[in-house]
């Protein structure tokens, strides 16, 4: 039975509200990309970008992104990839070297810096537009300690992924006294609840 174009980008909607809004999951991250190819595959994603635009910002506390914080597009098999090396060696009219590392499943963020020093953290939200999350700057319940917190006088941003490792889940849980689901709720409950007070010790990791 093949499903209405209405029904598949409803359950992809929803899908990635939740994902992206730390709720509980409702599709598997398997069986997203499934429906979300299928959905491309016939056009219907070109015609309803909103699907792809599950993050809820709080508007009185958004930023205006100076360079989006676009996602990562995935590459479905072999050719695909050969594809993505051919334009990017072409691009910057030279031959590249790559380095490969594990995708991390956490919050990218932006750091800002004045003059070499750490002034404001902000989330990716949509992408073009984030949340200020300067809270996480020496926050007294969160600890990150591998905040960039001085980099040279040149540099302005700094972007990564804010992450939970599953150590500190542990830890977390712990001071908690009550389990987080998974690694990135934990990393996304942190960041939102540290800006009232977490009433616990927590710990964070940052990947530039």
């Amino acid at each position: 039975m093949t499903l209405e174009k209405d029904t598949i980008l409803s359950q992809l909607k929803s899908a990635s509200e939740a994902y992206y809004n730390n709720e509980e999951q409702i599709m598997t991250d398997e069986d997203y990309d499934e429906l979300s190819s299928y959905a491309e595959s016939q056009g219907w994603l070109k015609q309803d970008s909103k699907v792809n635009d599950g993050a809820k910002l709080d508007l009185n506390n958004v930023i205006v992104h100076s360079i989006p914080m676009l996602s990562l597009a995935k590459a479905k098999n072999k050719q695909d990839l050969l594809l993505f090396l051919e334009r990017i060696d072409k691009s910057t009219d030279k031959l590249n070297t790559y380095k490969i590392e594990p995708k991390l499943d956490g919050l990218a963020i932006s750091l800002k810096y004045d003059n070499g020093t750490l002034v404001g953290v902000y989330t990716r939200g949509t992408g073009t537009q984030g949340e200020n999350a300067s809270h996480l700057i020496d926050n007294p319940d969160l600890s990150i300690t591998t905040f960039c917190k001085n980099v040279p006088k040149n540099i302005s941003e700094v972007r990564g992924e804010l992450v939970c490792s599953k150590a500190d889940l542990l830890y977390n849980n712990e001071q908690r006294g009550e389990n987080f689901k998974n690694e990135r709720i934990a990393a996304a409950g942190l960041l939102k609840k540290s800006e009232l007070g977490l009433g616990y010790k927590a710990k964070l990791d940052f990947v530039a």
